[in-house]
């Protein structure tokens, strides 16, 4: 995720860049109604593989996808448990795309890392619930 980032944030294009935008703004539509966003998270990062333009990333994260779409359906429903917590992983992906936006991989990686590190902690909390 972090590595494929920091990519994305060096190589993306302005149709890429579009396409993030509209993911992450599909995502923030998804949690204004009240829905769990987890097709819109899911888009909003492979928007980001995409913009690395490596198929190497492509193809690990179509393997990936098969096994984390269900823990981020999870994810997602937990964190409308517990309120503005699905505000604050907006407020991740929005630093993700601030990132990528500004062309700054290292920035990227950094909030790619901080968003993993942080979705690890929020399954901690499920699990203790």
């Amino acid at each position: 995720e972090s590595a494929a980032t920091e990519h994305a944030a060096r190589r993306r294009t302005e149709a890429d860049l579009a396409a993030i935008r509209a993911r992450l703004e599909e995502m923030q539509a998804a949690i204004e109604r009240g829905d769990p966003g987890v097709d819109e998270d899911v888009a909003f990062h492979r928007a980001i593989i995409e913009a690395t333009g490596n198929p190497y990333f492509r193809d690990f994260s179509n393997f990936l996808d098969s096994k984390v779409r269900n823990f981020i359906r999870t994810a997602r429903q937990n964190s409308a448990r517990f309120e503005g917590l699905t505000q604050a992983v907006q407020g991740e992906h929005v630093l993700i795309y601030r990132a990528i936006e500004q062309g700054d991989p290292v920035a990227a990686r950094a909030a790619a890392e901080q968003h993993v590190f942080n979705a690890a902690k929020r399954l901690q909390l499920y699990l203790e619930r």
